[in-house]
C-alpha cells in the first residue's frame, strides 16, 4: 500500500498537468475485502453430515469468531468517472482479490475479478470534508472451493465443492472524503456487495445470494474542467505541499 501511494505521490502533479477541480475523475482504493455472514443461511445436506460442534452456523463468513482462520483479503479497485453535475459522478470500476471465509466445521477459499457501472452522489460537503452514497451494478467472474477444517473425525480428501461461474452483482454503500489539494481527495469508503448467485462461496444455502463487504481507504485526482489553463509550472511549484501526505504514509 505504501508504495502505491508513494507512486501515486510522484506521478500525480503529471497526471493533472494544467488541471486543476474538473470533470472526470480517477480514483485508487485500497481495503478489505470480507465475507458477509448470511443469517438465512442453513446448512447444505453434505454441511450437515461433517457438521462437528452442536448448534454451528451453516454460513461462513470471514473472521469467524469460532476459529483462528485469518481469512481477510486486500485488494486494489480502480474507478473512473465523469461528474454529470457538481455533486453526481458516474463511471466505471474494476477490482480482482482473493476472498474466503469458514464456519465452525469448514472453510472456503476462492477469486474473483469485478466489473461495474457506479454513481456517487455527494450530500453533503462542509470545509473541505464531504460525504457522498454510492450505488452500482455489474458483472462478476469468481472461482471457489470448500474444504473440511482439520479435524481428526473428518476424513476427506480434496475439496466438498467446487465452484466457477459469471454473475450479476449490486453494491450500495457509503463514504467520506477529504480534500488536500485542489485536485487530490483522500477517501474512506465501506460497500456491501451483493451477488446473485448462491455459489460464490462454494455453497449453495438455498439463499439465491451471496455477499461481501468491501472497506477501503484511498485517493482520488480530479482531471480537467473548469480551471484546465492552469499552467504546468504552477502545479509543479505546488507539488511540494503534498509532501506532508508523503510522510505520512512512509
Amino acid at each position: 500500500m505504501k508504495k502505491i501511494l508513494i507512486i501515486l505521490f510522484i506521478c500525480s502533479p503529471l497526471l493533472v498537468i494544467s488541471q486543476s477541480k474538473g470533470d472526470f475523475l480517477l480514483k485508487f482504493n485500497y481495503g478489505m475485502v470480507c465475507d458477509e455472514f448470511h443469517p438465512n443461511g442453513h446448512a447444505n445436506s453434505v454441511s450437515t453430515e461433517y457438521l462437528t460442534t452442536p448448534n454451528a452456523s451453516s454460513d461462513m463468513q470471514s473472521n469467524h469468531p469460532d476459529n483462528d482462520l485469518e481469512d481477510v483479503n486486500n485488494a486494489l479497485q480502480i474507478s473512473g468517472g465523469y461528474f454529470i453535475c457538481d455533486n453526481l459522478l458516474v463511471g466505471l470500476n474494476y477490482m480482482s482479490s482473493d476472498i474466503g471465509g469458514s464456519n465452525n466445521n469448514q472453510y472456503w477459499a476462492g477469486s474473483f475479478n469485478e466489473k461495474g457501472l457506479f454513481t456517487e452522489y455527494e450530500f453533503c460537503n462542509k470545509y473541505g470534508i464531504g460525504f457522498f452514497a454510492k450505488g452500482g451494478a455489474g458483472r462478476i467472474s469468481f472461482d471457489s472451493e470448500v474444504h473440511k477444517l482439520l479435524s481428526d473425525d473428518i476424513d476427506i480428501d480434496g475439496p466438498l465443492s467446487v465452484e466457477s461461474d459469471k454473475a450479476w452483482k449490486v453494491m450500495y454503500g457509503a463514504g467520506a472524503s477529504y480534500k488536500v489539494y485542489k485536485f487530490i481527495n483522500l477517501n474512506i469508503e465501506v460497500s456491501r456487495n451483493i451477488v446473485k448467485h448462491d455459489g460464490f462461496d462454494g455453497w449453495d444455502n438455498g439463499t439465491g445470494t451471496d455477499r461481501y463487504l468491501y472497506t477501503s481507504a484511498g485517493l482520488s485526482f480530479t482531471i480537467g474542467g473548469k480551471n484546465a489553463k492552469e499552467s504546468k509550472e504552477g502545479v509543479i511549484r505546488d507539488a511540494h505541499l503534498l509532501l506532508p501526505l508523503l510522510l505520512i504514509v512512509m
